[in-house]
Formats: structure tokens, C-alpha cells, sequence
């Protein structure tokens, strides 16, 4: 700081070219949440949440974590996490996706196979996800976004591990059978 106060000068300062830059300021922000510990972001931003209904303080810190790498501003979490509190249908452009024979096969495969495993371990749903991959010879978005859409209405979003241990059994299973 010392050294910042000796290298200014009043004098080297104009007028000329000074820009506000919303976008990197967002950015900044967005940077400085993600380096703050996880616990003081879900304290800042309980206020947006005063009308969200959690499950528990497990679903929030998960959400939390899901919506902070993707949120630039503390509102915006509260906006995020509404996929995962209340069912969304997807657009209607998205619709005819899950409507498709493989779309319905990974859907049918997961609701089969999702009670086997513990859905706060990570590895076991990737472990589970590489198997439908293998075992149903479908890929890459074919297998995903049929899945993200039926969880979320979302084509994107946090990982499927994350997005399973967010919603929880009951609910994961209930939101995959509304599109079987």
C-alpha cells in the first residue's frame, strides 16, 4: 500500500478514458464468490432464499455449491436454484427430445437403476452413468441432455452427480416418470 501511495500522483490523472466496465465487474464478482468459503456465500445469501423451500441445510449448501460456479451475484443463486426446488418443463423446442426413443430409453434405464446406488456419492453415479453409457450404446448428448431435461428443464447445468444429490431419490424419480 506504501508503495501504491508513493507511485501516485494527482497530476498523471485526466479525465479522458475512464470506462465503467459492468461486464468485468461481473466477472470480478463472480471470481471473488467462488474464492470465498462456501459457508459465508450460503450465509450472504440466505436473504434471496426468504421464499424458497429447502428439503434441508444438505440441499442448500448443494445448491449453493452447484449455482456459485455458474452465478455471478447473490440473486442470481436464489434465480438458480429454482430448477432444482420446483419442476421445470423444458422449452418447447426441447420438448420433441424427450419424446425420442433413445431420449426414453435412458430415461426408462436410470429410473431402473437409480435406487441401487447412494445419491451423495459422486462416484457411484459416474460409475452408474459410464455403465448406461455402455450398456445402451448411447453417447455423449444423446445420453446426457434427455437426462438433464427430464432433472431440470435444462439442457445444461451443474453435473449429474450434483444435480442427483441436489433433487434427491423421490424427487429425481418422480421428475424422470413424468417424461416415461
Amino acid at each position: 500500500m506504501d508503495e501504491l501511495c508513493e507511485a501516485f500522483s494527482l497530476e498523471r490523472v485526466n479525465k479522458a478514458g475512464a470506462i465503467f466496465d459492468l461486464t468485468k465487474l461481473d466477472w470480478m464478482n463472480g471470481q471473488y464468490m467462488r474464492s470465498l468459503p462456501l459457508e459465508l456465500i450460503a450465509e450472504r445469501a440466505k436473504p434471496y432464499f426468504a421464499t424458497v423451500q429447502m428439503r434441508d441445510e444438505e440441499q442448500y449448501l448443494a445448491i449453493i455449491t452447484a449455482a456459485r460456479e455458474r452465478c455471478t451475484l447473490l440473486p442470481e443463486l436464489a434465480e438458480y436454484a429454482k430448477v432444482f426446488i420446483s419442476s421445470q418443463d423444458p422449452a418447447p423446442e426441447e420438448l420433441a427430445l424427450l419424446g425420442e426413443e433413445a431420449s426414453r430409453k435412458v430415461l426408462n434405464w436410470f429410473y431402473i437403476h437409480i435406487p441401487e446406488i447412494e445419491l451423495n456419492d459422486p462416484e457411484a453415479i459416474n460409475a452408474l452413468t459410464k455403465r448406461g453409457i455402455t450398456e445402451l450404446g448411447v453417447k455423449g448428448k444423446a445420453f446426457y441432455t434427455p437426462l438433464r431435461l427430464a432433472l431440470i428443464g435444462q439442457s445444461h447445468g451443474p453435473d449429474l452427480p450434483s444435480t442427483f444429490a441436489i433433487l434427491g431419490r423421490e424427487e429425481a424419480l418422480s421428475r424422470m416418470k413424468k417424461w416415461l
